[in-house]
């Protein structure tokens, strides 16, 4: 696999506050293809963390009274594909293992397992591994979606939350909080059978 940075440097913005790294870890696939016959498409299939995730293996037994962040730390550690740990949320179980276990398999199959349990999310950004939880308040500042600093078309209420398109912004990222303005947000459109 290939490595790639992008970053922002040479998008046009008023703010200086916007510039940044877009994206840093590996490319998984590269696709050009032809719109018509004057332009052409590259699509760059990237993911942080792909051969940890992905193509890992971890082979290693844990010692009794181990706790969750215990397991996550040594995974991360001891992986065929090591990665360093970002942040593990400090709401997870305190429970200890009663005795070993062990571990034999994708590291992702473990980390989702710990993740479901303490009702989080798991994930690699930056070449880090991150594990968070409902209960942690994310980090930093709000990030104001408008027209202004780049929102494209109209927010849009769905039965899973609300989703919206934006120019590239390097402060967005994942357990960040965006703030939207309530009007320009299109409702949920439901009807019952039989109505129109």
């Amino acid at each position: 696999g290939f490595e790639e940075t992008k970053d922002a440097k040479g998008a046009p913005t008023k703010t200086p506050s916007q510039y940044g790294k877009i994206y840093d870890g590996d490319i998984v696939q590269v696709i050009r293809t032809r719109e018509n016959n004057i332009d052409y498409k590259l699509t760059i299939v990237c993911m942080d963390g792909e051969f940890f995730l992905n193509q890992g293996w971890v082979m290693l037994s844990m010692a009794p009274n181990s706790t969750p962040r215990k397991v996550v730390e040594t995974i991360a550690e001891k992986s065929k594909f090591k990665v360093p740990v970002g942040k593990i949320s400090d709401n997870l179980d305190k429970s200890k293992l009663p005795r070993g276990k062990v571990l034999f398999g994708q590291p992702r199959d473990y980390l989702r397992d710990i993740s479901y349990n303490n009702n989080g999310t798991f994930y690699v950004e930056d070449g880090q591994l991150y594990l968070n939880t409902a209960k942690d308040v994310p980090s930093g500042s709000v990030i104001e979606i408008s027209a202004k600093t780049g929102l494209i078309g109209y927010p849009t209420q769905t039965q899973d939350g609300i989703t919206f398109k934006c120019l590239l912004n390097p402060k967005i990222k994942s357990n960040v909080v965006c703030k939207l303005n309530n009007e320009d947000i299109i409702p949920v459109q439901v009807t019952a059978r039989g109505q129109l």
